[in-house]
């Protein structure tokens, strides 16, 4: 037979067998099976290499997973409130120092403001011991589920008249994680009691799931305000009062942040010396923009997490192209060369 009639006939013979092999159901898994062993084969020459790829997959895993874990608990969790837009966190600003802490007379003298603020709410935050847990426990003023529209799943919200009197209301609500978690969700829970730093608290409500507080971590039960000395033994109503409270304010509709700002005078105090006395100035800024901060930070932690995936992907893999060019058989080296040297022959 001639040899361009050999060569014809070999060139659809194995056509025709290529064509069949590649429409098989199962040649992906061939593949994919012959794929796995040779990363095997080479994983297991080079045992260094495999655990630094392991390591390094590891801690990136792992970072991902944290930074990710954060960023759901205190930027991705609802802000629960009515019109969180008018809602703004006050803090105040001197000279030489700033802070976001208050003293009660100073709550006092920006409640009565009705020209500017729709209502004023005072939160002093302190971790307590219950049946052996740590609570993150608010305590706060008697309109703050009221000025927020905090929503409650059971029972009712604080009220005013539960902070009147310095230990009057022994009272808490419940979140609905603490009451998840302590009390397995049961919804006979109103009424009964909970022991906060050895001092009892009749329960009266619980919030709903979607509400935490205003605060980045979640919070597990708010208290009222003139609960604060008997439980964490510190009087927030003395002659020489600390600078331990929270102020947010909810503006009116008409009212913006910077009219507020200069609207508002503050007494001064002892901002940085003590003894010494300094003119300080309140400014307002929005609860939602403090959030929408966090998660932009939140992003820049995740996207850094990425990259540095990326880049240990891209290491990773010009490693293993590297090491299969090593690991290239004197074996394999001979078929190729016969393989040319009968195309060569035929041609």
């Amino acid at each position: 037979m001639p040899a361009p009639r050999r060569i014809a006939r070999s060139a659809t013979c194995f056509g025709a067998r290529d064509r069949f092999h590649d429409a098989h159901d199962r040649v992906w898994l061939e593949q994919f099976v012959r794929d796995l062993r040779y990363a095997w084969r080479g994983l297991w020459r080079s045992r260094a290499f495999c655990a630094t790829t392991v390591l390094t997959l590891a801690v990136g895993l792992g970072l991902a997973t944290a930074v990710f874990t954060i960023f759901n608990a205190y930027v991705l969790r609802p802000f629960a409130v009515r019109d969180p837009y008018s809602v703004y966190e006050i803090t105040w600003h001197s000279q030489e120092a700033a802070g976001s802490t208050f003293r009660w007379s100073d709550y006092e003298a920006l409640r009565p403001r009705t020209d500017l603020f729709e209502a004023v709410i005072a939160q002093a935050n302190r971790f307590v011991t219950s049946q052996g847990n740590t609570l993150s426990a608010g305590f706060v003023s008697g309109n703050y589920f009221e000025a927020l529209g905090a929503p409650v799943l059971l029972g009712r919200g604080l009220a005013d008249y539960d902070a009147r009197a310095d230990g009057g209301a022994p009272v808490a609500v419940l979140g609905y994680r603490t009451w998840a978690r302590l009390f397995d969700r049961d919804p006979a829970v109103l009424g009964r009691e909970i022991e906060i730093n050895d001092r009892k608290l009749v329960i009266v409500g619980v919030t709903r799931q979607e509400f935490q507080g205003l605060d980045d971590a979640p919070q597990d039960l708010w208290v009222p305000v003139t609960m604060y000395g008997p439980i964490v033994k510190s009087d927030l109503f003395a002659a020489v009062q600390p600078r331990e409270m929270h102020l947010t304010a909810r503006l009116r509709r008409t009212v913006t942040g910077a009219q507020a700002e200069g609207a508002v005078s503050l007494e001064p105090f002892e901002a940085r010396v003590a003894g010494r006395l300094d003119a300080v100035r309140a400014e307002f800024s929005r609860a939602r923009d403090a959030r929408t901060a966090d998660a932009r930070a939140a992003r820049r932690a995740l996207s850094g997490v990425h990259r540095l995936r990326a880049r240990s992907r891209r290491g990773l893999r010009e490693r293993v192209q590297r090491h299969a060019r090593a690991r290239e058989t004197p074996a394999t080296a001979r078929s190729g060369s016969v393989c040319r040297s009968a195309r060569a022959a035929v041609a």
